[in-house]
Parts: structure tokens; C-alpha cells; sequence
């Protein structure tokens, strides 16, 4: 088996300060994408060490609930309903945006933070595009892997495009016309 040579990419976290307020930084990811072959190799080793994303179907069908170094990801056409049993146990959930076009993720996101209490690491990965952060954060993501040509330092300023938001979401739970004036 070969070992796992990380390379880190830069991503943008999401953190909560005290005001209970998001504020966002760059910083290197320590999680690493697998596919359905090499996860084979790491089960029959026993011997996982890095953090890693495996397909959603790899994680149930190999009962990997003890390994709490393991996140799912999970593409736009799967149901996200499959991973409620799995919910308390799974530290790292990443959807793959294989186009920017596809947006079930938001909707994905926003329900495994509203209707299942989700409270671990939701990502976006793939076609992450600068335009579009600011709108998955309001959805539940609070980890951003932003395409590989696209300027990280820019594309986290996406996050100062507006100074309120008309409808609630995930951060504030109120639509700002209940805002006290």
C-alpha cells in the first residue's frame, strides 16, 4: 500500500466569535479525498492515520462508525437522509459540487443543520466558486475548498459582498424586517 502524501491545499474556515458572528479565515486542510479503490487498501490495513473523505456508500457499507478520522462525501443526486443514523458519529460531511450550475447542495446543507441538528463540518468541495460562498454559508457550510485556479485571498473577501440579507438562514434565524429598529 502506498502511504498518503498529503498536499495541502489552503481552504477557507468558517469560525463563530463571540458576538455570534461568522468570521472566515484561510487556512491549510489537514482532510484528504479518496476514492472507492484506495479506501479498500486503508480498511484492510488498519492502519489509518490521515483524515479522510470517503464515498458516503464506502462509510456505510464498511462500518466505519469507530473511526472518528473519517468523513463521508457525498455527490448532489444522493440523499442525504441515508446518513441520519450516522450523524452523531461523523465529524467531516463534504458535497461534491461537480458543476457550480447544481445547487441541491445548498438545500442539503441547510436541512442537515436545520432538521437534523447537524453540528460537525459541512464542506463544499469541487467547482467552489468565489460568487457562490457567501450563499453556502447562509446555508450551513462553514468550510470552503475553493477551486484550485481560483485566488483563495479573493475569494474569501465573497464573504463582505453584503452587509444584510433579507431572508433567514442558517446564521440568523430571522429575516432582517424583524430586526429591531
Amino acid at each position: 500500500m502506498q502511504e498518503i502524501i498529503k498536499i495541502m491545499n489552503n481552504i477557507i474556515l468558517q469560525q463563530i466569535n463571540e458576538q455570534n458572528k461568522p468570521t472566515y479565515i484561510v487556512t491549510q486542510d489537514d482532510w484528504l479525498i479518496i476514492d472507492k479503490e484506495e479506501i479498500k487498501q486503508y480498511i484492510n490495513s488498519n492502519n489509518i492515520n490521515a483524515n479522510l473523505l470517503i464515498p458516503v456508500e464506502e462509510y456505510i457499507n464498511n462500518n466505519l462508525l469507530h473511526k472518528s478520522n473519517i468523513g463521508v462525501l457525498i455527490n448532489s443526486n444522493q440523499e442525504i437522509d441515508i446518513l441520519e443514523p450516522y450523524l452523531t458519529k461523523l465529524p467531516v460531511i463534504a458535497f461534491n459540487f461537480e458543476t457550480f450550475r447544481d445547487g441541491r447542495a445548498y438545500s442539503k446543507a441547510y436541512l442537515l443543520k436545520t432538521r437534523f441538528g447537524y453540528n460537525g463540518q459541512i464542506r463544499a468541495v469541487g467547482d467552489v466558486l468565489k460568487d457562490q460562498l457567501s450563499y453556502m454559508a447562509r446555508c450551513g457550510f462553514n468550510v470552503f475548498v475553493v477551486r484550485k485556479d481560483k485566488d483563495i485571498n479573493d475569494a474569501i473577501k465573497a464573504f463582505n459582498d453584503f452587509s444584510k440579507n433579507y431572508q433567514a438562514d442558517v446564521l440568523k434565524d430571522t429575516p432582517v424586517y424583524n430586526d429591531e429598529k
